[in-house]
């Protein structure tokens, strides 16, 4: 039996099938002892009742699908456009939306969250990264200019939108401005908020990443701006819950 044989091929668990499938190569040629041969069942056996556990668990709603091309752009201007709400997010290269670059756009809806790589860059040239959309043609797609945003200080999403995509976004609620009018004693930057109302986990990056978050991965930068988006939308939903 050659090696290969104990490796699946991608579909199912990998690691259980790996295991059982070496103890009955095992069982089968008698190259181990009753005892050893037991045990390794026993692990096995574990390692399968682990990936029935592990199958059966919800996906994470904070993992986006990263949109990259045409077809998948269209697909998410459908979402959007029967989303009663949608929450967005932008990763830009600075502060100044007048000499920096956007990176990539963040959405999310009550059914999924999304991240559009715009702006990537390799950490090696600072070229930019092949499979990635133009952000003018992203918001003329999805209609961004009618779409009802939300937004963790929406101050900032505008003016970086209006003057990279042309269009002019309508904001239906700003997350950070309800928190201040909510509880004025209290911090109001999106993840301490979300800590505080929503029992969070801190999805911070570290303060160099941050800051050059154009040479990141693409999934890593998506998974952090889908944060972003996710537990704004869940704050937005908190706050309209609130007693006038």
């Amino acid at each position: 039996m050659d090696a290969t044989d104990f490796f699946c091929d991608g579909q199912g668990t990998c690691a259980a099938d790996w295991a059982a499938n070496l103890v009955h190569h095992l069982h089968e040629h008698g190259t181990i002892s009753a005892d050893e041969l037991r045990e390794l069942r026993g692990q096995a056996e574990a390692l399968t009742a682990q990936a029935d556990v592990a199958a059966t668990l919800p996906r994470d709603p904070t993992l986006p699908t990263i949109v990259r091309e045409q077809a998948a752009m269209n697909v998410l201007a459908d979402a959007l456009a029967v989303a009663p709400a949608v929450a967005i997010d932008i990763e830009t290269t600075s502060l100044d939306h007048r000499d920096g670059e956007i990176v990539g756009v963040g959405f999310a809806t009550a059914g999924g969250t999304y991240y559009v790589p715009v702006g990537h860059r390799s950490p090696e040239t600072d070229q930019l990264w092949p499979n990635q959309l133009d952000v003018r043609e992203l918001a003329e797609a999805v209609r961004l200019s009618t779409l009802p945003l939300i937004a963790h200080n929406a101050k900032f999403e505008f003016k970086w939108l209006r003057r990279h995509t042309g269009l002019t976004p309508q904001f239906l609620w700003d997350t950070m401005l309800a928190a201040r009018l909510l509880r004025s004693d209290q911090p109001a930057d999106l993840k301490r908020l979300a800590e505080r109302e929503l029992d969070a986990p801190d999805w911070g990056l570290p303060a160099d990443e941050l800051t050059n978050i154009q040479h990141l991965s693409v999934d890593q930068a998506g998974r952090y701006c889908a944060k972003d988006c996710y537990y704004t939308l869940q704050l937005f939903e908190r706050q309209q819950q609130c007693p006038d």
